[in-house]
């Protein structure tokens, strides 16, 4: 039985008394019980200072709810005109944080279990007390404001991740799956947001690099964070684009998964290639300087050791190269150091590991992979020629060859060279030997 309110006291117990004021908050009573509404209203309005509106039956209720925006909707269960649930979807449609406290007396069986299934947010008992009506609205009032927080918070990672001039994707807890992309990752990879969301994390990245980044996320999830770079971004139309990632594991009320944050390194990593380029390279022929000739060197002794590949080390002097410059200057000089370079590079074969290198001064070193000694004196034979054919001025080149060995070390790979291409000098110029194996 409900009592009155003449009979009960709207005095709430100790423990309530001494309640936040919410004059922003309103809350709306749905009850056809003007005693009881009478009651409820008293007491939110006199301890919480909230605005209270009150509705007789489901029409009026109704209306108040298209009109009114509330925080609270403390609605009995047997409101005339409705069936028991269709005021708590008709609240939340209207406010999706609004918080429900159904109403019920002894006539309803399992009322609370019926209430919290239908949507409301708490249920009490007729009769309740002031205490439990300000608890239990007060509850509703944090709630509220915390669903409202959780709101923005999510509004603003939501808009810092469509709006950042990075890529980002979100992957869910596992690091396995992409749940969503932003706009700038969708323009890096010239693709729709239907074609990612949804498959696996790896399809972000071109096939020969998935692998490394499957291994590296794999870790990083043990971590929480972490960063890789030089991938290759997969790309709709099969555009060349690198990109560096770091990946953090976001846990909060606003958001939680695995963020990536995608930057796009291509015009970098080009300038970086170039740079590399030019210290590794000569600028007068355009060959490989000395510095590039010791690292390739080591390099291809440790694959010859390794596989067992024939390996020829050709070493090119110009003949009477300062007679020359004394003569014609030095200007012409470089212009046969040109020709020469030409006159090499045409007669190698980059592709299956050969290399030519401005050694020093006026002499040039050619690393031949695959070829034995013997071919590589064909191929020395045809650089003469090819020299021979340009405007030399009569200059000559002399040329000296050595097979890697297999007890050689590096330097006793290049002093065999050497001795060849002295030799060469010494038995006329123009000449071309071979160090004895």
């Amino acid at each position: 039985m409900v009592l009155s309110d003449e009979r009960q006291s709207d005095k709430p117990s100790a423990c309530a008394c001494d309640c936040e004021q919410y004059p922003q908050k309103s809350v709306l009573i749905a009850d056809p019980g003007k005693r009881i509404v009478k009651y409820t209203r008293r007491i939110l309005e006199k301890h919480l200072g909230c605005r209270v509106d009150a509705a007789h039956d489901a029409h009026q209720a109704m209306s108040l709810l298209d009109s009114t925006a509330y925080d609270a909707v403390i609605y009995n269960m047997a409101l005339p005109g409705i069936e028991a649930f269709d005021l708590p979807r008709e609240a939340r449609s209207a406010f999706p944080y609004v918080g429900i406290i159904a109403t019920s007396d002894n006539t309803i069986r399992f009322p609370y279990v019926r209430a919290i299934r239908g949507g409301a947010t708490d249920f009490m008992a007729k009769p309740y007390l002031p205490a439990e009506v300000l608890a239990k609205t007060v509850r509703v009032f944090h709630e509220a404001a915390l669903q409202e927080q959780r709101r923005l918070e999510s509004l603003k990672y939501k808009g810092l991740f469509d709006l950042s001039i990075d890529g980002m994707a979100l992957l869910d807890g596992g690091g396995a799956v992409i749940e969503d992309v932003n706009r700038s990752l969708l323009e890096l990879m010239g693709e729709k947001k239907a074609n990612l969301v949804g498959k696996p994390a790896s399809m972000l990245l071109d096939t020969d690099d998935r692998y490394r980044f499957e291994q590296w996320l794999s870790l990083c999830a043990l971590i929480g964070r972490g960063a890789i770079s030089d991938l290759k971004l997969a790309h709709a139309t099969e555009a060349t684009v690198y990109v560096d990632i770091s990946m953090a594991i976001i846990k909060n009320e606003a958001q939680s998964g695995i963020f990536l944050v995608v930057k796009n390194i291509t015009e970098r990593r080009e300038m970086q290639l170039r740079l590399d380029e030019i210290t590794q390279r000569d600028l007068l022929t355009g060959l490989f300087n000395r510095r590039s000739f010791v690292s390739r060197i080591h390099a291809a002794v440790r694959s010859v050791q390794e596989y067992n590949i024939p390996t020829t080390l050709m070493l090119l002097d110009i003949d009477n190269m300062k007679g020359f410059n004394d003569t014609h200057g030095h200007a012409a000089g470089d212009q046969i150091l040109v020709e020469a370079a030409a006159a090499i590079s045409m007669h190698i074969h980059p592709n299956t590991g050969d290399a030519c290198f401005r050694y020093d001064g006026d002499e040039f070193a050619v690393l031949l992979t695959g070829i034995d000694v013997d071919e590589g004196r064909q191929v020395a034979k045809y650089i003469q020629d090819e020299f021979y054919s340009r405007d030399t001025k009569g200059v000559t080149m002399s040329i000296g060859l050595a097979a890697y060995q297999n007890d050689h070390t590096v330097e006793d790979f290049v002093r065999a060279a050497e001795t060849a291409v002295v030799e060469a000098k010494a038995t006329g110029k123009s000449t071309i030997s071979a160090a004895r194996g």
